[in-house]
């Protein structure tokens, strides 16, 4: 193999790795990726000839990833260790010109791992230096030529993945605010690229002299019509402009709905199919891919057992067609082991139609159609390629703190069912409250605890963590009897008359002094859903005018002032957030789509055990004027829905 040899697999003295999979750190090309390693060149060959493959069966590729999780280097299964700067190198010597050059319309993207690191690694690729187009980070195109890899680079590919291991349940509900973040970060590498090249073009106008070019490649996203005008205050111009986000990759381990057998394991993946997709698109991101569309009964095939699930399982054994189809494909290597059953196989078509939401029909025909199929297919059919979103979120209720959409007037007690958000690593966030267990705290034992049931109804305790994490930059929870659980003293501060809950500021006592709870704004002014939309609590000093929140011990209520705004009739305060709301919401421009079925699409999921009443409402032009409502409906428990307009 092109690969280097991997410690503790390959024999001392060995000059390349026996096997594919695994890889060494941190890069894993022998030789290296710089503009003389012989086997980069090949490894960017490769692409080559694979475009070619599919394209001799009149297959166009729109685009490709340098690596799958370039920094996943204990994966069991084939990989390549990439750091930012050996992709960079790899891109600016090897990949991006050979691509450019014989296809220049397939897009080449970076990164493709978790959201936790995400912004890290951009930090590096857009560094200001690399703009400013420095002798030490440009390569040549053997013809003399400058290169610089942000030549080739069209966008970032971004996987919904977590570090926390072993279990899977933090999959897809981390790192949105990087995404938050990357999109941010996208915005000024565009405008700031955009503001070099008018410079640049200034300058050549001035007959000042002509300073070196840089080759073409027959590049996109970084060339302008010198005859537009006032681009640089266009900003909804240079967002469609700025170098694509996509989620690249996303599924759900292990095994699959249908050999687990049990409806709430399958019903809560699909809700996290719909929570994720509307929240990557409302922070910034261009679109979503399934990892799977159809796999086996296990989640298969797979060589590593690996299994995940899909939207759809095949079960041709089951189609009423069927002669002599088995259980498990030839191709599939996996065999079951004694005792272990695929539960599906015992349910009769009818009895998972009523107990699991299989239509007996599809099963007729050979496959077991699962809800994250339809939860997606209210994106994939009504959002259609090209839709922008729209800024929406779901608020408060009309009746503030007396009166939330899940905690009815008269009561005190949280609505919306168990809380599983709380779970050891969920990210602590503010949103509109909405009076639920997601947003029920107790200060007890100098901490902000909350809590979730297990199946056997016992109550696991859950706390903030005393520390920021690195990568996501915000709190996260833990177990309340870790040792990295925060301590917190409740400090009392004056209340006014309008003030029904305690003012406090929660002032940690474990790490320096004087440093407190608040709130870090998200990036991008918080996408479509606006700053309400889950931003971070994190530890600031206490003088900080987000250290301020509103406690009531009666309600569990956590509240912020911070993103107040004087609209009428409304309370926009926010609630201290497990992760995110049970309601949530987001809406679409379909208007200059292909195949639209409506000029808006507003799509709408409740993940709660409570049906939801709910008016969709547009802004009123002028100030202090109480929104436009279209519409007054309701959703029932763990559902979605889609709005056409």
């Amino acid at each position: 193999w092109m690969k280097k040899p991997i410690p503790g697999v390959d024999k001392n003295n060995v000059s390349h790795a026996s096997r594919m999979d695994g890889t060494a750190t941190p890069e894993c090309l022998k030789d290296g990726t710089g503009p003389e390693s012989k086997y980069a060149l090949s490894w960017a060959n490769y692409f080559h000839s694979f475009l070619n493959a599919y394209k001799s069966h009149g297959i166009d590729i729109w685009a490709v990833t340098v690596q799958n999780a370039p920094v996943n280097v204990d994966a069991q299964w084939e990989g390549c260790a990439f750091s930012p700067s050996s992709e960079e190198e790899f891109i600016m010597h090897h990949l991006g010109p050979i691509l450019r050059e014989s296809y220049p319309d397939v897009n080449i993207l970076v990164y493709d791992a978790n959201r936790e690191h995400a912004v890290e690694w951009m930090n590096y690729l857009w560094r200001d230096r690399n703009l400013d187009e420095k002798e030490e980070n440009l390569g040549s195109d053997g013809d003399g030529d400058r290169i610089n890899a942000l030549d080739f680079m069209d966008g970032v590919a971004m996987q919904w993945y977590s570090d926390a291991k072993p279990s899977h349940m933090l999959d897809g509900a981390l790192g949105t605010p990087n995404m938050h973040r990357v999109a941010e970060m996208a915005y000024f590498y565009q405008k700031r690229k955009e503001e070099n090249m008018k410079k640049e073009e200034k300058e050549r106008e001035k007959g000042l002299e002509e300073q070196e070019t840089t080759k073409s490649y027959n590049l996109r996203h970084s060339s302008i019509d010198s005859t537009t005008t006032g681009i640089m205050d266009d900003n909804d111009s240079i967002m469609e402009r700025m170098p694509i986000l996509l989620d690249t990759e996303a599924t759900h381990c292990s095994s699959t709905g249908y050999a687990i057998g049990d409806i709430d394991v399958s019903w809560y993946r699909a809700e996290r199919n719909g929570h994720a997709i509307l929240a990557q698109l409302a922070a910034g991101s261009n679109g979503w891919i399934e990892y799977n569309m159809v796999l086996d009964p296990i989640g298969g095939p797979n060589h590593v057992e690996n299994f995940c699930d899909a939207p759809i399982v095949a079960v041709p054994h089951r189609a009423q067609s069927a002669v002599e189809f088995q259980l498990m494909p030839d191709f599939e290597h996996y065999q079951l082991k004694e005792g272990e059953v695929i539960m599906g196989e015992y349910e009769t078509k009818f009895t998972l139609g009523s107990k699991m939401g299989y239509p007996p029909s599809y099963i007729d025909a050979g496959i077991v159609v699962q809800p994250m199929f339809y939860y997606t297919g209210h994106f994939s059919r009504y959002v259609r390629p090209g839709s922008t979103p729209l800024m929406a979120l779901v608020g408060e209720s009309p009746g503030g703190a007396i009166s939330r959409t899940f905690r009815p007037v008269g009561k005190t007690s949280p609505g919306g069912g168990n809380n599983n958000n709380a779970r050891e690593g969920i990210e602590v966030t503010v949103w509109p409250c909405e009076g639920s267990t997601r947003q029920h705290w107790t200060m007890a034992n100098e901490q902000l605890q909350t809590y979730r049931l297990n199946g056997y109804g016992e109550q696991l305790c859950v706390t903030l963590r005393d520390s920021v994490d690195v990568s996501l930059g915000g709190i996260l929870l833990t177990d309340c009897k870790a040792d990295d659980a925060a301590s917190f003293t409740v400090v009392t501060e004056p209340k006014t008359d309008s003030d029904e809950a305690d003012v406090v500021k929660f002032m940690t006592t474990k790490r320096r002094a004087n440093e407190c709870l608040g709130i870090e704004p998200l990036a991008n002014g918080g996408g479509a859903y606006g700053p309400r939309g889950g931003a971070q609590a994190v530890l600031l000093p206490c003088d900080h005018e987000s250290a301020i929140w509103h406690y009531s011990s009666k309600t569990g209520e956590v509240v912020s002032q911070y993103f107040s705004w004087d609209g009428p009739e409304t309370n926009s305060g926010v609630c201290l957030t497990t992760g995110w709301p049970f309601l949530q919401a987001g809406a679409f421009d379909t208007s200059g789509t292909t195949s639209a079925e409506s000029d808006v699409v507003v799509v709408v999921l409740n993940e709660s055990s409570d049906d939801a009443n709910f008016v969709l409402a547009t802004p009123t032009s002028g100030q202090r004027q109480p929104p436009t409502s279209l519409l007054k409906s309701s959703i029932p428990a763990h559902s979605i829905q889609t709005i056409l307009l």
